[in-house]
């Protein structure tokens, strides 16, 4: 399949049989270049412990091996940024960065979080000056006289230009700024206060009492102020949240941005992701103006803070599911996809749901509000099977059905079972083409439980039962026979046991693109340790490299 089609990737194995299913994850560009030719939209939903993380950092790494494409994820609990999936399962072992730089074009992830980027927006700087207490300080008591003066004074931040006439960003504001703005501001609390419409701004009580106010505790006032701007300024060394978005769109990069809210604040941080979704439409929109395409990915994990039912009980919360279900929308047209990795079905944003091509269900949807989602999206057999899927916790295995067009063997919708790696050294072992050798394990065949060596060819044979074999050719075909000794990996759980075999290959042509390669007979036979026959004939199809190189066997 390698060799035949584009974006194979192999994110995990069947359950029972352990064979390596295939995915194909292309990037976004077009067909001609091995694409989609269009972005695709893809969620992964499971309950807590139900391995999603996992799979979705599997999944980066399959898009990453297109240098193509950039890829941004936006970590609200850290979890990519610390690199650690699964924590407290000793039995999982995940690296993301190790993934990324073992591939054959090796990726740099770039962690940051909005701590360290200059942020831009109006609106998220009069958030967190109501925030801090500004507002509330100028006499505006209550959240929604709050939020009303916040707005009013983002929309007079927007007015501000500079000599030029062009639009002053917030980082340039200067310390005569705030009292001019303040001044303004008073003129609408009127306004804001007002008891009947019609009211005129500045003509009432309230706008003398806010800059009384200011002129009063003018001081901490503009303490507030400046600490503020410090999050909005780049003489820090601070990158501009635009630069940074820039370099995921225009030069491929792989950014991991947190914005878990700090000092130990429990609220969800909903302004902090409207400015990303905000900078985010920025920036597609200035590279398609200047005519330049993207071919990104943007992963959202813990989505459902974001667009699930309680992020519309304030309106911070609304504004973020409206933005995020416009972005869905409006990004895929211009190359820019999303993942959403999220642990509920039933109150996820429904407009989002319905721009899904790709949908991965993970363990804790079998009963519930859930439930009847999954069946629909299933079918009823679909579904049956779903609900057999082996429990996690009892097999230390995480197991997902899949629907969509990155599912590379199914038809007319056909959902796919998959049960995911339990280290990145299997996800390296099974995709030789995606990435590099793992380091010390040439020469060595490890089966579902212990080791068997192997003699000159160095053939692994991993626990999923894919053989990888090492050879040299000089050509694009040759000749080789011989004796391999390989570890036999016996189904239903039994241990691996070494088997001598006679190998037969005969030179051949591969089928596609010239290549060259070799058809092998495995004679018959009998492992030494278990008895069990081997059937004479079965027929392997070996696709060989030119120069030293390792070329995968697949059952046809």
């Amino acid at each position: 399949l390698v060799h035949t089609e584009h974006g194979i990737f192999y994110a995990g194995q069947s359950p029972g049989d352990g064979l390596p299913v295939p995915l194909t994850l292309r990037h976004f560009g077009g067909t001609e270049q091995g694409g989609f030719g269009e972005a695709v939209m893809m969620g992964i939903f499971g309950q807590t412990r139900s391995g999603k993380s996992i799979l979705a950092a599997q999944l980066l790494a399959g898009f990453a091996a297109h240098p193509s494409m950039g890829l941004l994820v936006l970590d609200p609990q850290g979890e990519f940024g610390r690199d650690r999936f699964a924590a407290g399962d000793h039995r999982v072992d995940f690296s993301i960065r190790r993934l990324l730089g073992e591939l054959h074009t090796p990726r740099t992830i770039t962690v940051t979080s909005t701590d360290d980027v200059a942020l831009e927006g109006c609106e998220a700087f009069t958030e967190m000056l109501r925030r801090a207490g500004f507002f509330e300080e100028l006499g505006f008591k209550g959240a929604n006289k709050e939020r009303e003066a916040s707005e009013r004074m983002a929309a007079l931040l927007g007015d501000l230009n500079d000599e030029g006439g062009r639009r002053r960003p917030i980082r340039d504001l200067r310390a005569g700024d705030l009292r001019l703005l303040v001044k303004d501001l008073s003129r609408f609390a009127d306004v804001i206060y007002a008891s009947r419409p019609g009211t005129t701004p500045g003509e009432g009580q309230r706008a003398l009492d806010v800059m009384a106010r200011f002129e009063l505790d003018h001081a901490r006032l503009s303490r507030i102020w400046l600490k503020t701007l410090e999050s909005f300024r780049t003489d820090m060394g601070r990158v501009p949240l635009s630069q940074l978005i820039g370099q995921v769109l225009q030069e491929r990069a792989v950014v991991v941005l947190s914005f878990a809210q700090e000092h130990g604040n429990d609220a969800v941080p909903y302004f902090l992701l409207n400015e990303i979704l905000t900078r985010l439409r920025h920036v597609i929109h200035r590279s398609f103006q200047s005519g330049a395409g993207s071919n990104a990915l943007v992963v959202l994990d813990e989505a459902h803070l974001f667009a699930g039912e309680h992020a519309s009980e304030c309106a911070d919360g609304v504004r973020t599911r409206t933005l995020l279900a416009q972005s869905v929308r409006m990004t895929g047209k211009y190359g820019v996809g999303w993942m959403f990795v999220t642990q509920t079905l039933h109150d996820f944003d429904k407009t989002i749901l319905r721009q899904l091509q790709v949908k991965v269900f993970g363990q804790g949807f079998k009963i519930g509000a859930d439930r009847e989602f999954v069946e629909m999206e299933l079918g009823r057999e679909g579904f049956a099977r779903y609900c057999s899927l082996p429990d996690p916790k009892r097999t230390g295995r995480y197991t997902f059905m899949i629907t969509g067009p990155i599912v590379a063997l199914g038809s007319l919708g056909t959902p796919l079972v998959l049960q995911s790696f339990r280290s990145s050294a299997d996800l390296i072992r099974s995709n030789p083409h995606c990435f590099g050798e793992v380091e010390g394990e040439r020469g060595k065949g490890k089966g579902k439980s212990g080791e068997g060596e192997v003699e000159s060819g160095g053939v692994w044979v991993m626990g999923n039962g894919q053989l990888v074999m090492g050879v040299e050719s000089e050509g694009r075909s040759e000749r080789w026979a011989g004796y391999q000794r390989m570890v036999h990996t016996m189904g239903g759980g039994s241990s691996a046991r070494s088997i001598t075999m006679s190998l037969a290959l005969r030179e051949s042509r591969a089928a596609s693109r010239g290549r060259g390669g070799m058809r092998l007979s495995v004679g018959g036979g009998h492992c030494a340790g278990c008895g069990d026959g081997v059937a004479g004939g079965v027929r392997w199809w070996l696709s060989l490299r030119t120069g030293r190189a390792r070329c995968a066997l697949s059952l046809i």
